[in-house]
């Protein structure tokens, strides 16, 4: 199954349940694959995870808002 077609079944699929596609992307980056190797989580790594600490932290917000509502 091409990446283009999964996103689009996933897609429908949140929206027969009425869940909403949230904003933030999360990159595939080389730091994801190491917290999970390590059992850490990317604020474990330092600045050279800066950027998946953002991701994280705003995907984190995403859901937060979603559930306090």
């Amino acid at each position: 199954m091409q990446a283009v077609t999964l996103t689009q079944e996933t897609q429908e699929v949140l929206a027969e349940f009425g869940i909403p596609l949230l904003k933030t992307q999360i990159q595939q980056r080389q730091v994801y694959r190491q917290s999970a190797v390590y059992g850490q989580t990317v604020h474990t790594f330092g600045a050279k995870a800066r950027p998946a600490i953002t991701e994280i932290e705003q995907l984190t917000k995403e859901v937060l808002k979603i559930l306090k509502k």
